[in-house]
């Protein structure tokens, strides 16, 4: 919030609401079109079936991608398994992500239903920068016990402890953001804000300049989907 309004040149609190979602949209524009996932996020991967070259790999959109949470399938009843995670590779390096059996396994055998036979959920996103800060016993004011949503976007965690201190969390999940996307996000925020109404383009969304700025600015590293 703090980052658009100072681009918008926006000094008061009115419009808050109305740039928060402005914020949402372009960044949900940023992501499927870059296809890529920005702050720390879940997400549910759904296949029909195990890929059919053996040991094949599935491939894991949305990179970066931080963990894999669990693989599932699912029998021609309806049963839900869950695959052993000490029978599979799961690739957080490559862009898209990728899972394959380990050496010398194959993917599970079973029979699955018809559609939706696989599931995979996994967490996706840059990682968050964290700052621990310990706030000494007797500090004036006195710590509280609060979550807070700071003006940056970071989320600070003050926790009470037993001896009197306090100790603080911040917790920044869109730091390693690369600042080519987030000039893109603004730019179109800046529009989207000056432009209450759809703006008359070639689009019929952006003007024609606006996006071919944003998506050079996108292009630098967007995932190609194969």
């Amino acid at each position: 919030m703090a980052e658009a309004k100072l681009h918008l040149r926006v000094e008061t609190d009115d419009d808050d609401t109305l740039i928060a979602g402005h914020i949402m949209a372009a960044r949900k524009y940023c992501e499927e079109y870059q296809n890529r996932s920005y702050a720390q996020q879940e997400i549910e991967l759904t296949l029909d079936d195990w890929p059919q070259c053996g040991s094949y790999p599935i491939e894991i959109p949305r990179p970066p991608i931080m963990s894999v949470e669990w693989v599932k399938y699912y029998g021609t009843d309806n049963t839900e398994y869950i695959w052993d995670p000490l029978l599979y590779l799961a690739d957080t390096d490559s862009e898209p992500g990728r899972i394959c059996p380990a050496f010398g396994q194959i993917y599970p055998t079973l029979q699955l239903r018809p559609m939706n036979g696989v599931k995979v959920r996994y967490i996706a996103g840059y990682d968050p920068v964290i700052k621990i800060v310990t706030i000494p016993a007797g500090t004036t004011p006195a710590p509280v016990a609060e979550t807070v949503v700071n003006a940056d976007g970071s989320i600070t965690v003050t926790v009470l402890n037993s001896d009197g201190s306090a100790t603080a969390t911040t917790t920044d999940y869109c730091a390693n953001v690369s600042k080519t996307i987030k000039q893109a996000i603004l730019l179109l925020i800046g529009v989207w804000y000056k432009n209450r109404e759809a703006v008359i383009s070639e689009r019929g969304v952006v003007p024609a300049e606006i996006e071919f700025t944003v998506k050079a600015l996108l292009d630098l590293n967007r995932v190609i989907p194969i």
